[in-house]
């Protein structure tokens, strides 16, 4: 179900459709990708700003932002050898996901998260928020899990939890 990520043109595709893919469902791909970022930074701007200005006025923020480090703030704690390699690379990896939502409403989205949902989802519910659903800024391996790349060198499979595992354990809208 999960894709592989190719280093050589830098694209996520499906094993499966690999070696049918065209060049035009790539580049639509990559469009749509940016496109989701866009949107998530506006979105992120607009309630920033909207937050600064309430704060400004004496009014409460109505914006929950949490940033998260892998291998600093999830990916930590191995429970088994396997987790062990894994956050191993997460750390090298250097990748951020978000929790963003309303204070006020205490709804979130998750945005990139992989590597170690579970401890995603349990950050965000000790701060009282309830995750509706789970973005991706683009897919790459390291932003909505899946296997990892034979071409990182690792000698065992590897399956990096993501999207897959946020809909299977926590029923989420992807």
């Amino acid at each position: 179900f999960f894709c592989c990520h190719s280093m050589d043109d830098a694209t996520l595709v499906p094993p499966v459709f690999e070696s049918s893919l065209s060049k035009s469902f790539i580049w639509y791909t990559v469009a749509l990708a940016l496109l989701v970022s866009v949107v998530v930074w506006s979105l992120a701007v607009v309630l920033i700003s909207s937050s600064e200005k309430n704060m400004a006025a004496g009014l409460p923020s109505r914006l929950y932002f949490r940033q998260l480090l892998a291998g600093e703030h999830v990916a930590t704690t191995p429970k088994a050898q396997q987790d062990g390699i894994l956050f191993h690379i997460a750390r090298q990896m250097v990748n951020y996901m978000y929790v963003v939502g309303d204070a006020q409403t205490k709804q979130a989205v998750v945005v990139d998260a992989c590597w170690d949902v579970d401890s995603v989802m349990r950050i965000a519910q000790k701060d009282g928020m309830t995750v509706t659903s789970a973005v991706a800024t683009h897919y790459h391996f390291d932003h909505i899990g899946g296997a990892l790349p034979k071409k990182m060198g690792v000698p065992i499979e590897l399956n990096i939890p993501g999207f897959k595992e946020l809909n299977e354990n926590y029923e989420l809208p992807l």
